[in-house]
C-alpha cells in the first residue's frame, strides 16, 4: 500500500507542477508582450474614436406623427418612418462583412412638446451606433497589435543593423 500512495502522490506533484508550469508560460506570455498589448489597446481606442467620429452615416427619417395622450402630463408624439444606417468598410469592417448598409422602420413615442421627433431622431442614431460598434471593437484591437508587433519586429533591426 505504500508503493500505491507513493505512486498517487507522486502523480499528484506532477500535475501540480504542468498547472503551474502552464500557468508561468502565461504569465511569461503576458509579461514579455505587456508593451504590444498597450499599443494595440492605444490603437483600438484611436480606431474607436475615429469610427465614431466619422465610421457611419445614419439618417432617419419620419413619415408621420401623431400626438398621445393628449392634455396628460406625459403626453408625446408617435414618430413613425425608417432608419438608414451606412457604415465604413475600413472602420466597420464586420459590419461590411455582413452588409455595411441597413434600414429597419421604426415606431416611438417622442419626448413631450416634441412635434418634429427631434428626440426620436438622436435617440434612434445612438442606439444604431451602440448595436453595431462594439462588434468590431476586437477588430481594432487585433489591427493595433499587428501593427504594435510590426513595430516592434522593425525596431529590433534598427538595432541590429546599429550594432554591426
Amino acid at each position: 500500500m505504500n508503493s500505491s500512495d507513493d505512486l498517487l502522490d507522486e502523480l499528484r506533484r506532477k500535475q501540480a507542477e504542468g498547472r503551474e508550469s502552464k500557468l508561468t508560460k502565461i504569465k511569461g506570455f503576458f509579461r514579455r508582450n505587456s508593451k504590444r498589448f498597450l499599443i494595440a489597446g492605444l490603437f483600438a481606442v484611436l480606431l474607436s474614436v475615429l469610427a465614431v467620429r466619422i465610421g457611419f452615416t445614419v439618417t432617419v427619417n419620419i413619415t408621420s406623427t401623431r400626438i398621445l395622450f393628449q392634455g396628460h402630463p406625459c403626453h408625446g408624439y408617435l414618430c413613425e418612418g425608417t432608419v438608414n444606417a451606412t457604415f465604413s468598410p475600413i472602420l466597420y469592417p464586420v459590419n461590411h462583412l455582413f452588409g455595411s448598409e441597413f434600414s429597419a422602420p421604426f415606431a416611438r413615442i417622442s419626448e413631450p412638446y416634441d412635434s418634429s421627433g427631434e428626440s426620436v431622431k438622436k435617440s434612434l442614431i445612438i442606439e444604431t451606433l451602440l448595436r453595431e460598434f462594439p462588434v468590431n471593437i476586437p477588430f481594432f484591437f487585433v489591427i493595433g497589435y499587428v501593427i504594435a508587433v510590426g513595430l516592434s519586429k522593425s525596431m529590433q533591426k534598427v538595432r541590429n543593423m546599429r550594432k554591426m
